[in-house]
Order: C-alpha cells, then structure tokens, then sequence
C-alpha cells in the first residue's frame, strides 16, 4: 500500500516539474504516456479453463458477425445525408445517371443548363464530368458546383453572347449572378 502512495506521489511531482519546464503539452503527454503504461501492466492474467474458451469463442462469434453486417466505408455509395428529390425539380431529368457514361451524363446536365440539349462534349462537359465521377444522384451541393463552368463561359465571360446570355438565364437551372453560382429551381 505503501508503494502505491510513493508511485503516484511521484508521478505528481514528475507532472507538476514538466508543467513548470514544458509547458501544459508537455504534461499531457507524460500523462499520457504513463497512463498506457500503467494499463498495460494492470491487465490480469487469465487462467485458461474450458468455462473461459466458452466465453472467448462467443464473444469471437459476436465479432465475427458484427463485422461480416457492417458496410466498409469505401463501398457506400450513397450520400451520408440522402435528400428525397422533387420530381417537378427543374432538375428531375438529369438528376439520376441512369446507365449513362459519366461523360454522357455531364453532357445531358450542362446541355440543360445552358438550354442545348444537343451540345458536344466539350471543354465544360469534360470540368463537370469530375464533380459527377462518383455518383449514381445528384444532390444540391454538387449542382451548385455544376453550375460555375457554363456561368463563367456563357454569362460572365464579356466576350459571351447575348444569345448565350439569356439561353442560360432562361432554363433556369443556375443563379449566375451570385458568387459564388447556385443551382435554383433544385
């Protein structure tokens, strides 16, 4: 009992010099530090017997199957925060992949946001293919994203068109005259 007292006395006085000297920090980590030592020492040896092996085998099986129940985050693939789509949306048509390519799927979005649904695949549909890569839905933060590169090229841009101008004006997918652009009518 004794030894207990002198152990944690000293163990005061180590962290109240390495506060002085180090600074908070430097006490935390020496507490830290003793504290996983101390733990690894206190862990009890346990005497294997059949009533022990039972114990461990149910508790492997347990594991076992939470583990097997449990998605690795690296295949979920939908959004953390689903969000239920309206179906009169603006959006509604190129909301969803579908079986399109990646890069069939951003030219269908760019086209309706600029109101050319039969425009090539060109410089912006390419930019955009990157925000979409991994999606199967859009969701507004991505749309949000979608819309900077045709607002750039077809409103910002002073050598744009006024046919280009209102064209994206019109299909009324994004707010190019706020900064940065907004997907509207989502």
């Amino acid at each position: 009992m004794l030894d207990k007292k002198i152990i944690i006395i000293i163990v005061v006085v180590i962290c109240v010099i390495s506060t002085l000297l180090l600074g908070i920090g430097g006490s935390i980590l020496l507490f830290t530090n003793n504290s996983s030592q101390s733990t690894e020492k206190k862990k009890p040896d346990i005497k294997e017997d059949s009533t022990n092996k039972k114990e461990d085998s149910t508790n492997k099986k347990e594991d076992s199957t939470n583990k097997k129940s449990e998605k690795p985050l690296s295949t979920i693939s939908e959004p953390l925060n689903p969000v239920v789509q309206p179906t009169n949306s603006k959006w509604a048509s190129v909301l969803n992949k579908g079986t399109d390519t990646v890069t069939e799927w951003s030219r269908k979005i760019y086209g309706k946001i600029v109101d050319s649904p039969n425009i090539g695949v060109d410089g912006g549909v390419t930019h955009n293919e990157g925000f979409i890569r991994d999606l199967s839905t859009l969701d507004k933060v991505t749309a949000d994203k979608l819309c900077q590169n045709p607002c750039y090229w077809y409103d910002y841009r002073a050598d744009s068109t006024p046919e280009k101008r209102a064209a994206i004006n019109n299909s009324g997918l994004c707010d190019c005259k706020v900064e940065p652009n907004k997907a509207i009518n989502f």
